[in-house]
């Protein structure tokens, strides 16, 4: 199929014979419900169920009787190093 999607693409791409032709639409149809196969079992396999979401991931909230300090570190500049 590839080869036929670059042929089509050339500056001169070469006409495909009737059997050429024939053969080509059969492969097709052949992907095509391979593909709705795939498709059907993947739909399967899908939880029943969703999944509970995660809680958010960070920084979490402190006890109360602590306090939090941002602490600021001064850097120096690469040139001094």
């Amino acid at each position: 199929m590839l080869h036929h999607q670059r042929s089509a693409l050339a500056l001169n791409p070469k006409p495909l014979t009737p059997p050429q032709q024939d053969l080509f639409a059969e492969d097709q149809a052949a992907d095509e419900a391979d593909l709705q196969q795939q498709l059907e079992h993947v739909g399967d396999l899908a939880p029943k169920h969703p999944q509970a979401k995660r809680p958010r991931a960070g920084r979490q909230a402190l006890p109360a009787h602590l306090t939090r300090i941002d602490v600021k570190y001064w850097s120096l500049p690469l040139y001094l190093w």
